[in-house]
């Protein structure tokens, strides 16, 4: 939507497969993940100005209308 010049924030994707993964072994997350979230949300910080977790800002999120129906946020 960003190219398309729409007034939209920066963001990441979590993909469907973690929710199938998580699901697929026990309820838990790829080994991998935390690292990734957190190299992203520091990213996003970046481009932003914004702290995650900053009580002062509003964050929503949402799982995907096709994510997997156990997926919901």
């Amino acid at each position: 939507m960003a190219n398309l010049g729409l007034p939209v924030p920066p963001g990441f994707t979590i993909p469907t497969s973690v929710c199938t993964y998580f699901y697929a072994h026990d309820k838990s997350y790829p080994a991998a993940l935390k690292a990734q979230v957190e190299k992203a949300l520091d990213h996003v910080g970046k481009l932003t100005g914004k702290a995650f977790g900053d009580p002062r800002i509003r964050c929503w999120f949402r799982c995907a209308p096709a994510a997997a129906p156990r997926c919901r946020a």
